[in-house]
């Protein structure tokens, strides 16, 4: 085999986030429940060699949740290394699959790579490789599809000649396209402006009736301007009148209610003026200050005297202590100095002497406690004080404020007091302004002849004006039946052009027709040559499985692939159509296909999904040797549910890699 797969290394790949799958070079049997990812190892497998892509766009092949995913595989062609890389892109406008491939030495990528790949891979019979991937079964319902499909594994669609050609009848079916649009535009041009060139002539003899039937009022406008403006100049003057007396009236009104707003205020500010009492003094306070103050001066030599006893406590404590710690020495009675015994009259002194301290303290103590008593009740009476001078003040500050008030109020009184003298006054300067003749009925009068003069000059201006109308839409619509006039004669023209450019593309078109039904129709010559060799290896599998042949019938809509079954009992032969067998059986026609290009033409690996689908054990065990035949020549990468099916290729092949796929992870056994 000139093809061994060795690796496959998928990151964030589908479901996958990262997974390294060792591969035998002769089977690979996939197994593991639905949703597990079988498919998915197929479908980078296909994506490697560019054979299927899904849609436009990577994201689909790029794990929820990540930005970039990878797919290597590693594998050899022909004794050499080769290595594909396949990187998943999707950030900003770069959406793509790169790809980096290394073989024999050489290294390739982007363009180049997938230039490499399509030379010695897409465009050979290997593709019949991937047929059985998924749902996208090499066999189908469709004549068509099956006759296309075995076209290009064959190579004899000459699918660049008829490119070339399809280019070239677009192209002309594009100029076709164009003209026939063109043509479309301009009858339809045509056709719309001779519709509207009627419809001008039939608008310029409506026109020039209207124009004769017009009546004129015979008013002289001059004369009926003159009778207006001197109308609404009386009625103007009239006017005037009535709203300089309502601007008078309103200004009246306005001071009105300015007088009885001020009139009440100063009824208001004259009832708080009365609320203010009338006999408000202010009470002195310095006879309590001066008496605050002598007993501030008090307290200070109180608190004078009292830090001086504290100062002589403080000088007979330090005597005392002097005098016990003398005492203490001589306590003996022994002088610890000169070793003498101390007379009894100097013991008595000592003793004398301390007990005159002591006294001494508990007079000046005394002194001290008396001079404290005498502080706190100072400092009580200058509390005391100092409360009575702050009431009195608070006192104060309320009568000033009462009499600044009072004196506030009587000002405001007296400016409002004013203030309404001078409204009153204008009140009644303005009483006097107002006109008191105006007759209504003079101005009701004037009012009607002016309408009646403005509906005699609007008749007049009516009757000119649509006159000059008239006149203009006349020589307006001859300028338009004289401009389609010219349009028509150019449209009727460009269309004989067209007709002629028409006639010259559909003469090509036909000639390109003609080449293509050539090249249609040579690949279908060629395939009757192959087509026996090809039932004949399709005969041999499907006998085997019970079957009595499997014809494929070639007509002119296509392939139809049809399963014979042999006779049972009084049941005669039946033939079934491919769109009427079963799955398995499907299946089985595919396989079978498949394994007969793959002895005819040369092919990498096989890649089979769901090998073992709707099949019994008997089936899955001959699915089995057929595989095993199959592998004598080409490897194979198969998806498989049969227990019993996996245990055979273990027990019977030569060399076989389990990939186990489950829910959250897989197992390369």
């Amino acid at each position: 085999m000139d093809f061994h797969l060795k690796t496959l290394e998928l990151t964030n790949f589908m479901k996958f986030s990262h997974e390294v799958f060792d591969l035998s070079k002769n089977l690979n049997l996939i197994i593991g429940p639905n949703g597990g990812g079988k498919s998915s190892v197929l479908e980078a497998l296909a994506l490697s060699f560019q054979l299927k892509e899904r849609g436009n766009s990577v994201t689909n092949y790029i794990r929820k949740g990540t930005k970039n995913a990878s797919v290597i595989l590693e594998c050899e062609w022909l004794g050499k290394p080769l290595l594909i890389k396949s990187l998943f892109l999707q950030k900003g406008m770069g959406r793509k699959i790169k790809r980096e491939v290394e073989y024999d030495g050489q290294k390739y990528e982007d363009t180049v790579a997938n230039n490499f790949l399509a030379a010695h891979f897409k465009e050979q019979h290997n593709i019949v490789s991937f047929a059985l991937q998924g749902k996208e079964k090499f066999i189908s319902n469709s004549k068509a599809k099956n006759l296309q499909n075995l076209v290009d594994i064959l190579q004899i669609n000459f699918t660049k000649e008829l490119s070339l050609v399809k280019d070239i009848l677009k192209e002309n079916y594009t100029k076709k396209e164009t003209q026939l649009h063109q043509q479309n535009n301009i009858k339809g041009s045509l056709q719309t402006s001779s519709e509207s060139l009627n419809n001008f002539k039939a608008a310029l003899a409506n026109t020039e009736n209207a124009l004769k039937n017009l009546k004129n009022p015979g008013f002289v406008l001059s004369d009926l301007e003159n009778e207006i403006l001197n109308t609404n100049t009386k009625l103007q003057n009239l006017k005037n009148v009535v709203a300089q007396n309502e601007k008078k009236k309103s200004e009246i009104i306005y001071w009105e209610n300015e007088a009885a707003k001020t009139k009440n205020i100063i009824t208001q500010k004259e009832n708080e003026l009365n609320r203010i009492p009338q006999n408000l003094e202010v009470v002195s306070t310095d006879d309590l200050e001066k008496e605050s103050k002598e007993i501030t001066a008090n307290l200070q030599t109180l608190n004078i005297s009292f830090r001086e006893k504290i100062s002589c406590i403080s000088a007979l404590n330090t005597k005392i202590d002097t005098e016990n710690k003398r005492i203490n020495l001589f306590k003996n009675g022994i002088c610890p100095t000169c070793e003498r015994a101390l007379e009894e009259s100097q013991k008595i002194e000592m003793q004398n002497s301390l007990q005159n301290l002591l006294d001494s303290k508990v007079q000046e103590e005394n002194i001290k406690n008396e001079l404290g008593l005498k502080i706190k009740e100072n400092e009580n009476l200058s509390v005391e004080k100092q409360k009575e001078i702050n009431n009195i003040k608070i006192k104060n500050s309320e009568v000033a404020h009462s009499i600044q008030i009072r004196e506030m109020l009587s000002k405001d009184i007296e400016e409002k007091k004013r203030y309404l003298e001078s409204v009153e006054v204008k009140l009644n300067s303005l009483k006097s302004e107002i006109f008191e003749n105006v007759d209504d009925l003079e101005m009701s009068t004037l009012n009607a002849n002016l309408i009646a003069l403005q509906e005699k000059k609007n008749l007049q201006m009516n009757f000119q004006n649509e006159k000059i109308l008239k006149e203009n839409e006349i020589k307006k619509t001859q300028q338009y039946i004289n401009e389609f006039e010219l349009k028509v004669k150019d449209f009727e023209q460009k269309e004989k052009e067209v007709e002629e450019i028409m006639s010259s593309i559909e003469a090509e078109i036909n000639k390109w027709n003609r080449v293509t039904d050539i090249f249609t129709n040579i690949p279908k010559i060629h395939l009757k040559n192959v087509l026996d060799d090809i039932i004949k290896v399709c005969n041999s599998i499907v006998t085997d499985f019970g079957y009595k042949d499997l014809k494929i019938i070639q007509d002119e809509k296509g392939l139809e692939f049809i399963l014979g079954n042999w006779p049972l009992g009084d049941v005669e032969e039946a033939d079934i159509t491919y769109e009427m067998c079963s799955t398995f059986e499907k299946s089985l026609i595919n396989i079978s296909f498949i394994y007969a290009l793959a002895k005819m033409f040369r092919v990498p690996f096989i890649c089979i999904d769901e090998l073992d689908a709707n099949s019994d054990d008997t089936n899955t065990n001959k699915l089995g040797d057929l595989v095993l035949e199959m592998l004598k020549t080409v490897p194979v990468v198969a998806v498989s549910h049969d227990s019993n099916l996996v245990a055979k290729m273990l027990q019977d092949a030569q060399s076989v890699s389990i990939l186990k796929m489950e829910a959250n992870r897989s197992n390369n056994v």
